[in-house]
């Protein structure tokens, strides 16, 4: 399955039970969104955001160069933020 990690979206700063619950729903909209996108994106948005990986560590694990790189990360933020209407980074 795909970790969500990091992404905004899920921000823990929410306590009450009715947020964890809406936290949660939101998780698995985001996971879902995530396994649509190409594997090199999510891997690449994965990388950046739960593993907190540079653009030029990204680069230099998947053999790709920066700007590549870069490219994947844009569109695949640009389509979780067009499938989920959600202010990601």
């Amino acid at each position: 399955g795909v970790q969500t990690c990091a992404l905004p979206i899920l921000r823990a700063d929410q306590t009450s039970v009715s947020q964890r619950m809406q936290r949660r729903e939101r998780a698995e909209v985001l996971t879902a969104a995530l396994e649509r996108l190409p594997e090199d994106q999510r891997n690449v948005i994965l990388a950046r955001h739960c593993r907190g990986l540079g653009l030029q560590e990204i680069a230099e694990e998947t053999g790709r160069t920066t700007a590549a790189v870069a490219g994947l990360l844009r569109r695949g933020l640009a389509v979780l933020r067009e499938q989920l209407g959600e202010d990601l980074p």
